[in-house]
Protein backbone atom coordinates (compact mmCIF):
# COMPACT_ATOMS: atom_id res chain seq x y z
CA UNK A 1 0.00 0.00 0.00
CA UNK A 2 1.38 3.40 -0.97
CA UNK A 3 1.87 6.05 1.64
CA UNK A 4 -0.89 8.71 1.84
CA UNK A 5 -0.08 12.13 0.45
CA UNK A 6 0.70 14.73 3.07
CA UNK A 7 -2.10 17.22 3.86
CA UNK A 8 0.07 20.05 2.65
CA UNK A 9 0.00 18.58 -0.85
CA UNK A 10 -3.83 18.40 -0.86
CA UNK A 11 -4.01 21.99 0.35
CA UNK A 12 -1.65 23.12 -2.39
CA UNK A 13 -3.84 21.39 -5.00
CA UNK A 14 -6.96 23.09 -3.65
CA UNK A 15 -5.32 26.52 -3.69
CA UNK A 16 -4.07 25.97 -7.22
CA UNK A 17 -7.57 25.00 -8.36
CA UNK A 18 -9.07 28.07 -6.69
CA UNK A 19 -6.51 30.29 -8.36
CA UNK A 20 -7.34 28.83 -11.77
CA UNK A 21 -11.06 29.42 -11.13
CA UNK A 22 -10.42 32.98 -9.97
CA UNK A 23 -8.41 33.70 -13.08
CA UNK A 24 -11.11 32.21 -15.30
CA UNK A 25 -13.89 34.22 -13.59
CA UNK A 26 -11.88 37.41 -13.86
CA UNK A 27 -11.28 36.72 -17.54
CA UNK A 28 -14.99 36.13 -18.19
CA UNK A 29 -15.96 39.27 -16.28
CA UNK A 30 -13.62 41.32 -18.39
CA UNK A 31 -15.18 40.23 -21.64
CA UNK A 32 -17.36 42.61 -23.62
CA UNK A 33 -20.18 40.06 -23.80
CA UNK A 34 -20.34 39.77 -20.02
CA UNK A 35 -20.50 43.55 -19.59
CA UNK A 36 -23.30 43.70 -22.15
CA UNK A 37 -25.28 41.06 -20.23
CA UNK A 38 -24.87 42.98 -16.98
CA UNK A 39 -25.96 46.24 -18.60
CA UNK A 40 -28.98 44.56 -20.20
CA UNK A 41 -29.99 43.03 -16.85
CA UNK A 42 -29.65 46.36 -15.06
CA UNK A 43 -31.71 48.07 -17.75
CA UNK A 44 -34.48 45.45 -17.40
CA UNK A 45 -34.51 45.87 -13.64
CA UNK A 46 -34.70 49.66 -13.97
CA UNK A 47 -37.66 49.37 -16.38
CA UNK A 48 -39.39 46.90 -14.06
CA UNK A 49 -38.96 49.15 -11.03
CA UNK A 50 -40.18 52.14 -13.04
CA UNK A 51 -43.27 50.27 -14.19
CA UNK A 52 -44.04 49.15 -10.62
CA UNK A 53 -43.70 52.70 -9.34
CA UNK A 54 -45.94 54.05 -12.11
CA UNK A 55 -48.58 51.44 -11.22
CA UNK A 56 -48.28 52.41 -7.55
CA UNK A 57 -48.84 56.07 -8.46
CA UNK A 58 -52.01 55.06 -10.32
CA UNK A 59 -53.21 53.00 -7.36
CA UNK A 60 -52.56 55.86 -4.93
CA UNK A 61 -54.20 58.37 -7.32
CA UNK A 62 -51.16 60.58 -7.70
CA UNK A 63 -51.97 63.33 -10.26
CA UNK A 64 -51.16 62.40 -13.85
CA UNK A 65 -49.95 65.87 -14.85
CA UNK A 66 -46.52 65.20 -16.45
CA UNK A 67 -44.53 67.64 -14.31
CA UNK A 68 -45.97 66.27 -11.07
CA UNK A 69 -45.49 62.63 -12.12
CA UNK A 70 -41.90 63.36 -13.15
CA UNK A 71 -41.14 64.55 -9.61
CA UNK A 72 -43.12 61.75 -7.93
CA UNK A 73 -41.16 59.05 -9.76
CA UNK A 74 -37.76 60.31 -8.60
CA UNK A 75 -36.15 58.77 -5.53
CA UNK A 76 -34.04 61.91 -5.22
CA UNK A 77 -36.32 64.74 -6.40
CA UNK A 78 -35.48 68.44 -6.82
CA UNK A 79 -34.81 69.84 -3.36
CA UNK A 80 -37.58 72.43 -3.29
CA UNK A 81 -38.53 74.02 0.02
CA UNK A 82 -41.82 72.09 0.03
CA UNK A 83 -40.09 68.74 -0.56
CA UNK A 84 -37.53 69.52 2.14
CA UNK A 85 -40.30 70.26 4.63
CA UNK A 86 -42.28 67.12 3.81
CA UNK A 87 -39.11 65.02 4.01
CA UNK A 88 -38.24 66.47 7.43
CA UNK A 89 -41.70 65.60 8.75
CA UNK A 90 -41.42 62.03 7.45
CA UNK A 91 -38.03 61.61 9.14
CA UNK A 92 -39.29 63.12 12.41
CA UNK A 93 -42.27 60.76 12.45
CA UNK A 94 -40.05 57.75 11.79
CA UNK A 95 -37.76 58.69 14.66
CA UNK A 96 -40.54 59.29 17.19
CA UNK A 97 -42.21 56.05 16.11
CA UNK A 98 -39.32 54.00 17.49
CA UNK A 99 -40.14 54.75 21.11
CA UNK A 100 -43.87 54.09 20.89
CA UNK A 101 -45.68 50.95 22.11
CA UNK A 102 -46.19 48.18 19.59
CA UNK A 103 -49.17 48.80 17.29
CA UNK A 104 -49.34 52.56 17.88
CA UNK A 105 -48.55 55.35 15.40
CA UNK A 106 -47.33 58.90 15.87
CA UNK A 107 -49.91 61.32 14.43
CA UNK A 108 -48.50 64.11 12.30
CA UNK A 109 -50.30 66.96 10.54
CA UNK A 110 -48.34 69.17 8.15
CA UNK A 111 -50.02 72.01 6.29
CA UNK A 112 -48.14 73.62 3.42
CA UNK A 113 -49.51 77.08 2.80
CA UNK A 114 -48.52 79.15 -0.18
CA UNK A 115 -49.50 80.60 -3.54
CA UNK A 116 -49.93 78.50 -6.70
CA UNK A 117 -46.76 77.14 -8.25
CA UNK A 118 -44.55 76.95 -5.14
CA UNK A 119 -44.29 73.14 -5.24
CA UNK A 120 -46.93 72.00 -2.76
CA UNK A 121 -48.63 69.41 -4.96
CA UNK A 122 -45.38 68.01 -6.34
CA UNK A 123 -43.99 67.59 -2.82
CA UNK A 124 -47.08 65.71 -1.66
CA UNK A 125 -47.17 63.56 -4.80
CA UNK A 126 -43.52 62.60 -4.26
CA UNK A 127 -44.18 61.67 -0.62
CA UNK A 128 -47.20 59.54 -1.53
CA UNK A 129 -45.40 57.76 -4.38
CA UNK A 130 -42.24 56.98 -2.39
CA UNK A 131 -43.85 56.13 0.97
CA UNK A 132 -43.03 52.59 2.09
CA UNK A 133 -46.36 52.11 3.86
CA UNK A 134 -49.92 52.66 2.65
CA UNK A 135 -50.57 56.11 1.18
CA UNK A 136 -53.05 58.03 -0.95
CA UNK A 137 -53.56 61.42 -2.58
CA UNK A 138 -56.95 63.14 -2.74
CA UNK A 139 -58.12 66.64 -3.73
CA UNK A 140 -60.32 68.24 -1.09
CA UNK A 141 -63.19 68.68 -3.57
CA UNK A 142 -63.38 64.87 -3.91
CA UNK A 143 -63.74 64.50 -0.13
CA UNK A 144 -66.44 67.19 -0.04
CA UNK A 145 -68.32 65.41 -2.84
CA UNK A 146 -68.22 62.02 -1.06
CA UNK A 147 -70.80 62.06 1.75
CA UNK A 148 -70.69 59.40 4.45
CA UNK A 149 -74.18 58.16 3.66
CA UNK A 150 -73.67 54.44 4.11
CA UNK A 151 -73.30 53.74 0.39
CA UNK A 152 -70.68 51.02 0.15
CA UNK A 153 -68.39 52.72 -2.39
CA UNK A 154 -68.37 55.97 -0.42
CA UNK A 155 -67.72 54.15 2.84
CA UNK A 156 -64.83 52.22 1.27
CA UNK A 157 -63.22 55.47 0.15
CA UNK A 158 -63.65 57.01 3.59
CA UNK A 159 -62.15 53.97 5.28
CA UNK A 160 -59.15 54.23 2.98
CA UNK A 161 -58.68 57.96 3.56
CA UNK A 162 -58.95 57.51 7.30
CA UNK A 163 -56.63 54.54 7.67
CA UNK A 164 -53.76 54.85 5.19
CA UNK A 165 -50.49 55.63 6.90
CA UNK A 166 -49.96 58.79 4.80
CA UNK A 167 -52.73 60.88 3.25
CA UNK A 168 -52.11 63.97 1.10
CA UNK A 169 -55.08 66.35 0.88
CA UNK A 170 -54.64 68.95 -1.84
CA UNK A 171 -56.33 72.28 -2.64
CA UNK A 172 -57.88 72.92 0.76
CA UNK A 173 -60.06 75.99 0.43
CA UNK A 174 -61.44 75.13 -3.01
CA UNK A 175 -64.02 72.55 -1.92
CA UNK A 176 -66.89 75.06 -1.74
CA UNK A 177 -69.22 73.39 0.75
CA UNK A 178 -69.06 70.48 3.18
CA UNK A 179 -65.96 71.82 4.94
CA UNK A 180 -67.07 69.93 8.03
CA UNK A 181 -66.25 66.66 6.24
CA UNK A 182 -62.62 67.76 5.91
CA UNK A 183 -62.50 68.57 9.62
CA UNK A 184 -63.98 65.19 10.52
CA UNK A 185 -61.36 63.41 8.40
CA UNK A 186 -58.48 65.40 9.90
CA UNK A 187 -59.63 64.65 13.45
CA UNK A 188 -60.23 60.98 12.72
CA UNK A 189 -56.82 60.53 11.15
CA UNK A 190 -55.14 62.26 14.09
CA UNK A 191 -56.92 59.90 16.50
CA UNK A 192 -55.81 56.90 14.39
CA UNK A 193 -52.17 58.05 14.41
CA UNK A 194 -51.90 58.77 10.69
CA UNK A 195 -49.71 61.32 8.93
CA UNK A 196 -51.69 63.92 7.00
CA UNK A 197 -50.07 66.44 4.65
CA UNK A 198 -52.31 69.25 3.37
CA UNK A 199 -51.83 72.00 0.80
CA UNK A 200 -53.75 75.26 0.89
CA UNK A 201 -53.73 78.87 -0.22
CA UNK A 202 -55.48 79.86 3.03
CA UNK A 203 -53.93 81.56 6.02
CA UNK A 204 -53.67 79.80 9.36
CA UNK A 205 -56.68 81.54 10.92
CA UNK A 206 -58.93 80.63 7.99
CA UNK A 207 -57.68 77.06 8.03
CA UNK A 208 -58.39 76.62 11.75
CA UNK A 209 -61.84 78.19 11.57
CA UNK A 210 -62.86 76.01 8.59
CA UNK A 211 -61.38 72.63 9.39
CA UNK A 212 -60.38 72.35 13.06
CA UNK A 213 -62.46 71.91 16.18
CA UNK A 214 -61.08 73.10 19.52
CA UNK A 215 -59.77 69.64 20.36
CA UNK A 216 -57.75 69.37 17.16
CA UNK A 217 -56.46 72.95 17.48
CA UNK A 218 -55.19 72.13 20.97
CA UNK A 219 -53.47 68.95 19.81
CA UNK A 220 -51.79 70.75 16.91
CA UNK A 221 -50.70 73.64 19.12
CA UNK A 222 -48.88 71.33 21.55
CA UNK A 223 -47.54 68.90 18.98
CA UNK A 224 -44.74 69.18 16.39
CA UNK A 225 -44.63 72.22 14.08
CA UNK A 226 -47.56 71.73 11.76
CA UNK A 227 -47.93 74.95 9.75
CA UNK A 228 -45.39 75.99 7.13
CA UNK A 229 -45.71 79.03 4.87
CA UNK A 230 -43.95 78.79 1.52
CA UNK A 231 -42.47 81.77 -0.28
CA UNK A 232 -44.09 83.22 -3.39
CA UNK A 233 -41.98 81.59 -6.13
CA UNK A 234 -43.87 80.14 -9.09
CA UNK A 235 -41.77 77.15 -10.15
CA UNK A 236 -43.98 76.72 -13.20
CA UNK A 237 -42.29 79.80 -14.61
CA UNK A 238 -39.34 78.51 -16.71
CA UNK A 239 -37.14 81.41 -15.59
CA UNK A 240 -37.73 80.65 -11.89
CA UNK A 241 -37.26 76.93 -12.47
CA UNK A 242 -33.96 77.46 -14.29
CA UNK A 243 -32.71 79.76 -11.54
CA UNK A 244 -33.67 77.16 -8.94
CA UNK A 245 -31.76 74.40 -10.75
CA UNK A 246 -28.66 76.58 -11.11
CA UNK A 247 -28.79 77.52 -7.44
CA UNK A 248 -29.04 73.89 -6.38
Amino acid sequence: MSDPKPLSADFADVMATLERLRTRVATVEDTHAYRQRVEAYEAREARREQAELEALCDEREVPMEPGIRAVALQIYPPSTTAIQRVGMSLIRRKRTQRGLPRGSRQPIVLVLSGPPGCGKTSAMAWAVAQHKRSAAYVPTRVIAATPRNGWSENEARWQRWARVDLLAIDELGTEGSNTELIGVLLSERHDLGGMTVCATNCGIETFQSRYCNERLISRLAYGPDWWFSLADCDLRNPTNRSAFVEQR
